[in-house]
C-alpha cells in the first residue's frame, strides 16, 4: 500500500500584495501529474493524505475555496480507487472543512474539520448513589437524580480502515483535526472513568493526549475484532509537537485566526 502525504498548502496566501493563485495552480497540478505518472507505471498511490492548513486563513475567498474543491474533485474522478483523507489545521475553519464533507459526497473522500461525539441522554442518572447519615442508615432523601448527557467519541468519524484490492484491511488511519479550544475536547468522552462529582479540570494538553490515546485503543480493539493483527496504525493530526509529545502553548495555540 502506497501513501502520498502532504500538509500546509496555505492556499490563498498573498505575498507583498502579490496574488499567488497561479503558483498554487502549479503546485496542485504537480500533485496530479505525480499521481497520474505513478498510475501509468502500474505503481498507483492508494491513499492521498492532507494533514491540515489547506487554506491560509479561516475565511478564504470563494475563488480559493473553489480552487481546492476543483482539485479534489478532479483527483476523485481520475483516481476513484484512491482514498483521499483531509483534516483541518489551525489556519483552517473547521466549519468550512466539515461543509466540504457534506458537499463532496464520495466514497473515496473524507473531510474532517472537528472532533465528533455521540451524545445520549441517560434518564434519572444518579449523581450521588449513596449518602449515609451519622447513625449509619441510608438517607435516600439526599440522593439526587437528574437527566445526564453521556458523551462518547464518534469513532466512525475518526478511524478509517484502508483495504487492498482483495478487501483486506492493511491499515487504520486516525483522523485528528486541529483542536484549538478546550470546548472542542469533551472531558466526558475523553475521561469516561472519572466521576462527575470529582469536578476535575484538565489542561488542553491532557485532553489532546487522551484523544489520541482513546483512538489508538479503539484501533487496537478493531484489529482484534477484524482479525488483522498486522494492520498498520497511522495517526494523521495537526498540532505542535515537542519531544514526540503533542502540546500547545500560549505562543503556538492560536495561529492563523481560526474561528
Amino acid at each position: 500500500m502506497r501513501i502520498l502525504h502532504t500538509s500546509d498548502l496555505h492556499l490563498g496566501t498573498v505575498l507583498y500584495n502579490h496574488d499567488r493563485y497561479a503558483e498554487f495552480e502549479v503546485l496542485l497540478q504537480s500533485f496530479y501529474d505525480y499521481l497520474e505518472n505513478e498510475q501509468k507505471h502500474n505503481n498507483p498511490i492508494d491513499v492521498f493524505m492532507i494533514a491540515g492548513d489547506i487554506f491560509n486563513t479561516s475565511n478564504p475567498s470563494n475563488i480559493v475555496k473553489e480552487q481546492f474543491a476543483k482539485f479534489i474533485k478532479k483527483l476523485s474522478k481520475s483516481f476513484p480507487k484512491m482514498q483521499i483523507l483531509i483534516i483541518a489545521g489551525n489556519h483552517d475553519s473547521a466549519a468550512i472543512i466539515e461543509l466540504n464533507d457534506t458537499i463532496c459526497v464520495s466514497d473515496n473522500i473524507v473531510y474532517r474539520g472537528k472532533v465528533h461525539y455521540i451524545q445520549t441522554k441517560v434518564e434519572n442518572f444518579v449523581v450521588d448513589s449513596e449518602d449515609t447519615s451519622d447513625n449509619g442508615s441510608n438517607n435516600s432523601s439526599d440522593t439526587e437524580a437528574e437527566n445526564f448527557i453521556k458523551s462518547e467519541l464518534d469513532f466512525s468519524k475518526h478511524i478509517v480502515p484502508l483495504k487492498n484490492n482483495k478487501g483486506e484491511i492493511k491499515a487504520f488511519v486516525a483522523l485528528i483535526p486541529y483542536a484549538s479550544k478546550p470546548i472542542s475536547l469533551d472531558s466526558r468522552a475523553l475521561f469516561p472513568n472519572e466521576k462527575i462529582s470529582d469536578n476535575v479540570t484538565h489542561t488542553l494538553n491532557e485532553k489532546l493526549t487522551a484523544l489520541y490515546q482513546i483512538v489508538k485503543d479503539e484501533i487496537f480493539r478493531l484489529k482484534q475484532e477484524f482479525n488483522c493483527p498486522n494492520a498498520k496504525v497511522i495517526a494523521m493530526g495537526h498540532c505542535a509537537v515537542i519531544g514526540k509529545k503533542a502540546t500547545y502553548s500560549a505562543e503556538n495555540g492560536m495561529i492563523g485566526g481560526k474561528k
